[in-house]
């Protein structure tokens, strides 16, 4: 008996012979013995719970007082949190653990998005704070999956349309044709600062401690979004600014065909690009490079590190209304109804794909799949193999143009002038709930990870919040 203890401490750390031993040890010790972990030192413990699957360690807890002490381990919890990409969200106020609540050992509200700690008896060990952000963020995914959500009222938030919305943690930013900039608190759902502006607000961008607005008449505002205090205007723009990024610079684009490179602690323009010969519609970054489209059909890509052009695109046979990028691609939708998949570095072009009867409106993309959205009401999804052959079609939901995608770890979000909103498991191709509470066309949509926000174009402006955690 004693040389099988020796053999698996000896071999315990090495993964190739851990079940190996473990089997050993089941064979030799008789059903009368006592229970290994109480028998093995806490390291060899801990290593043989970390071959387990969360579901697994779970079941452990329920076995016995002393593997529930063992399974109910930061590390272990945090490392299973890692691998799924949850670390972000021990920091996330919103999903900080919270004290046992006796109420969640009796509550049955399963169509309500709430979560609740399980309850447990003051003669264990409370439930460690890992694997309750485990349990939160798995809470969380399964109300996605199954529509648990809170609609909260449709707000009038502005006199006239709201053009932009932009999301940092709980706060959210509006503005639109009234010339206001309001900020909300999304744990209260109420407004806490109206700024006034002399200009029609066209774009937002949270960024470090600063909001940033982008105006009609060309300015672009610097805002404490703390004290709503204007802390800086910069100029050089003659027309709308309709769309911020930040990337290495404060990237602005503009009706007056021209993008600008801002240097936010300097306050000034380090470089214009003017190469397109009518208005911009939409910028997008990948790295150090930057990607432009425009009404003239043509997409130009550009380098951040040296500000020059180094691609002009030219395929369109119309506007260009949307692009995206990610993994040395950018893919771009026209009103010509096709999609044109380019290389980033050299600027040739890898692919077109036709399937459309209709413009298209929005392109989103992640390192497995091209998702398009199109004014025929349907939603095409391309898998990214060697030939972007492969293409399955979501319909069937939007009775509309639809205008709007969002695409997050396996869920698809789309929405436009069907005022509604449709959540898919893009995996799947499956819808997995649909939205009934938009009583008027979207024209823009923040995603968190718990929550939809849509603004629509109708005046006056009115903002919706669909909350999926509580």
């Amino acid at each position: 008996m004693e040389s099988v203890f020796n053999n698996l401490i000896e071999d315990c750390f090495l993964r190739d012979h851990i079940e190996e031993e473990i089997y050993l040890l089941s064979e030799n010790m008789q059903s009368t013995c006592d229970d290994f972990v109480n028998i093995l030192p806490s390291i060899i413990n801990h290593e043989i719970f970390s071959f387990l699957s969360a579901k697994d360690l779970s079941n452990c807890s329920l076995t016995a007082k002393s593997w529930r002490e063992i399974a109910n381990s930061n590390a272990l919890w945090r490392y299973h949190c890692k691998i799924r990409g949850w670390l972000k969200f021990g920091e996330q106020q919103e999903l900080l653990p919270v004290e046992n609540d006796v109420e969640g050992s009796n509550s049955n509200k399963i169509s309500h998005p709430k979560f609740q700690v399980p309850f447990y008896s003051d003669t264990i060990s409370k439930i460690c704070y890992w694997k309750i952000i485990f349990l939160k963020v798995h809470h969380l995914n399964e109300n996605w999956k199954n529509g648990r959500y809170t609609p909260y009222p449709i707000y009038t938030a502005h006199s006239d349309k709201v053009l932009c919305i932009d999301c940092k943690d709980n706060l959210l930013a509006s503005g639109g044709l009234d010339r206001i900039i309001k900020l909300w608190n999304l744990r209260s759902k109420q407004c806490e600062t109206t700024i006034h502006t002399n200009s029609e607000i066209y774009s937002l961008l949270f960024h470090n401690n600063q909001l940033i607005a982008g105006c009609d008449n060309g300015n672009i505002l610097l805002i404490c979004y703390k004290t709503g205090k204007i802390l800086s205007t910069l100029m050089g723009h003659r027309g709308s600014v309709i769309k911020l990024i930040y990337a290495v610079y404060l990237i602005t684009a503009c009706l007056d065909h021209s993008i600008r490179l801002w240097d936010l602690e300097g306050k000034k323009c380090i470089h214009c690009f003017s190469n397109h010969q009518d208005d911009i519609t939409d910028i997008a970054k990948f790295g150090f490079n930057l990607v432009s489209s425009s009404f003239d059909g043509s997409l130009c890509i550009y380098d951040l590190k040296n500000p020059k052009l180094n691609h002009q695109l030219i395929g369109h046979k119309d506007i260009v209304s949307c692009i995206c990028c990610d993994n040395e691609l950018v893919v771009s939708g026209g009103s010509d109804g096709e999609l044109f998949v380019w290389s980033i570095s050299t600027g040739n072009l890898f692919r077109k794909l036709i399937g459309h009867f209709g413009d298209i409106h929005a392109v989103t993309m992640n390192d497995e799949l091209i998702a398009s959205a199109s004014e025929d009401t349907t939603i095409r999804l391309w898998y990214i193999d060697e030939h972007f052959y492969s293409c399955k079609i979501l319909k069937g939901h939007h009775l509309g143009i639809v205008s709007i995608l969002n695409l997050s770890n396996n869920i698809l979000i789309s929405a436009g002038h069907g005022k509604k909103i449709v959540v898919w498991e893009w995996r799947t191709e499956r819808c997995l709930h649909v939205v009934h509470r938009q009583p008027i066309q979207l024209h823009c949509m923040c995603v968190s990870d718990t929550r939809i926000i849509t603004a629509s174009p109708s005046s006056p402006g009115s903002l919706a919040i669909i909350d999926y955690w509580k």
